[in-house]
Order: C-alpha cells, then sequence, then structure tokens
C-alpha cells in the first residue's frame, strides 16, 4: 500500500513539474515574441541607428546607407552598428572609413572607445590612413582622434557631411 501511495506522489509531481515546465516554455515564448514586436515598431536597423545618431548630436546619419544589417544601442550607450558592405565616403582631402562592424559609447556629441571607423588623408601621392578611436561634433565640425601621430586629430566642416545625404 505505501509503495502505491509513493508511486502516485512520485506521478503528480512529475506532472506538476511537466505543467510548470510548459508554463515557463509558453512564458519565454511570448516574452521572446514580445521582444520581436517591440524591436519591429522601433522601425528598420538603419532608422533606428540614424535616431539615435541624430538624438546624440552626431551627423552619422547621413553617412549610413539603407541595407543596414542590424543596430544594438543599450541604456549605458553602448552600441554596435552592422553593415552590409564597407563604404568609404570622401569629404574634400579626407575619407571616413566605415567597416562592416562599428561600436563604441554614444553620448551627447561623442563617440568614445570608437572601433570600426578610420580615417584617410590624401596628399599629392601620400596616403596616411589611422584608426578613429574618439568621435566628437562640436561648433559644426566632426572631430576624429586617431592613432596615428600625423592624423593625431582631423576635423572636417559639418556642412560637408550634409551635402552628403543618407
Amino acid at each position: 500500500m505505501v509503495d502505491k501511495l509513493l508511486r502516485e506522489d512520485a506521478r503528480q509531481t512529475q506532472l506538476q513539474t511537466q505543467d510548470k515546465t510548459a508554463d515557463q516554455d509558453a512564458a519565454d515564448l511570448a516574452k521572446q515574441q514580445g521582444q520581436r514586436k517591440y524591436m519591429q515598431s522601433l522601425g528598420k536597423p538603419a532608422e533606428r541607428a540614424r535616431a539615435a545618431f541624430r538624438a546624440a548630436g552626431i551627423p552619422l546619419d547621413k553617412l549610413l546607407p539603407e541595407d543596414v544589417v542590424s543596430f544594438e544601442h543599450k541604456a549605458d550607450g553602448s552600441f554596435v552598428l552592422k553593415l552590409a558592405r564597407e563604404l568609404r565616403v570622401n569629404i574634400g582631402p579626407h575619407a571616413l572609413l566605415l567597416g562592416t562592424t562599428i561600436s563604441g559609447v554614444l553620448s551627447m556629441q561623442h563617440i568614445r572607445q570608437l572601433v570600426g571607423i578610420g580615417v584617410e588623408r590624401t596628399q599629392g601621392n601620400n596616403v596616411q590612413t589611422a584608426r578613429a578611436g574618439r568621435l566628437s561634433f562640436l561648433n559644426g565640425e566632426l572631430l576624429l582622434e586617431t592613432d596615428d601621430a600625423a592624423l593625431k586629430k582631423i576635423n572636417l566642416r559639418g556642412e560637408a557631411l550634409g551635402d552628403l545625404g543618407g
């Protein structure tokens, strides 16, 4: 008799565990679907990226193509932008080189810990290339601080970016 009670108790426990697992799976699925709907409500990745850059007062939104693969922006300001292809944007004697993955920490008029953007300067036959580690937009100028002593700071006039369009 005791054996029968123990088996019935074990069966009831197993059924309760299965019910809890099914409930948890349903809750997880609903959460994933909710997150997907939320991300879709925010628009396409290119639109989200442009909006984030505009909100921070940085005119990079004008350089982004429509074929942005993904854009993730966290509450601490960190972001990861993935492009379908590398881009080269000529601005006077300089070129901005945008890699397929750009990341950093976005704050008002600054991107620090920047990875994935370079700058190239051409003077005659001499071409210098450097990685940008920080980007700022102040007084109508885009300021790139690089890892190269010769190209330590590059200033690009904001009007030149405005002519590029989105």
